[in-house]
């Protein structure tokens, strides 16, 4: 959403009525709750009642805050009712918070650790902020810039349409079968084996069913692609595991899981 109404000449062309604020709508994402029900240059008028004023912003516990605030009260599956201004007539619409499709989302995580899997001793995990935390207080500027840029504009990128995940190589358990993987350290993995990798689970699930003598990973915005021997790769993945005594090999689990509730068991090799 863009454009709050406080330029009386904006209002004027979208019709707006006197005292009329608002927020117009610039873009919809494909995975969006709202795909179908609001359009590009929708203007919201108010939000479940909440009159949204000139400035974007509503009155919520005496003070003027974001309409974002009252939208993230909401939760998954919860009905979200707008009053929206298109084309110069008034229209009221709703529509239920439950995604379209699978979608990345940048955010921090609160679970009891990232969602990860190994690989030749090669760990691939999401994009989270979490991750890009890890570069410091400032990590803003000092995480990788192709990171940083991801995380930002995902909803723009698209290679990143339809992903649960921004797969990255984040680590190496150094071993002679990835001796050639550092130059691909923190960059974004797209597809393995010409199949696209969506999510840190489809990893495993294409090496299961490869049928290729050679594991073939083809990272963003990279021409050379990292090839590994697959015969190599499923030899030394419990050398690897067992040297460096991680006691699993992937957890996928549920973003919902925490300290107390997650469930390890099945989750490694």
């Amino acid at each position: 959403m863009e454009g709050a109404m406080e330029n009386a000449a904006t209002r004027d062309f979208h019709k707006l009525k006197k005292g009329d604020g608002g927020v117009k709508v610039s873009r919809i994402a494909d995975y969006s709750p709202a795909k179908g029900t609001l359009e590009p240059g929708d203007i919201i008028l108010a939000l479940d009642g909440q009159t949204i004023g000139v400035d974007g912003k509503i009155v919520m516990f005496n003070e003027r805050i974001s309409l974002r605030a009252l939208y993230d009260l909401k939760q998954k599956g919860e009905r979200v009712r707008m009053e929206i201004m298109r084309d110069g007539v008034r229209k009221k619409v709703e529509f239920s918070l439950t995604a379209k499709d699978d979608f990345y989302e940048p955010g921090l995580k609160y679970t009891i650790r990232p969602r990860y899997t190994i690989v030749a001793g090669l760990v691939f995990s999401g994009l989270t902020r979490n991750y890009l935390q890890e570069w410091g207080r400032n990590w803003s500027y000092d995480a990788p810039l192709n990171l940083r840029y991801a995380q930002s504009f995902a909803t723009e990128i698209p290679q990143f349409k339809g992903k649960r995940d921004v797969v990255v190589l984040t680590e190496r358990l150094a071993h002679p079968v990835n001796t050639y993987a550092g130059p691909f350290m923190e960059e974004i993995l797209l597809k393995l084996d010409g199949q696209d990798v969506n999510s840190v689970e489809d990893i495993p699930r294409i090496i299961a069913s490869s049928k290729e003598d050679f594991l073939v990973f083809e990272f963003m915005d990279l021409k050379t692609p990292l090839v590994l021997e697959r015969k190599s790769v499923l030899e030394a993945d419990p050398v690897i595991l067992g040297q460096y005594q991680v006691p699993l090999a992937k957890w996928f689990g549920s973003d919902a899981d925490d300290s107390a509730t997650a469930n390890w068991e099945g989750q490694g090799t």
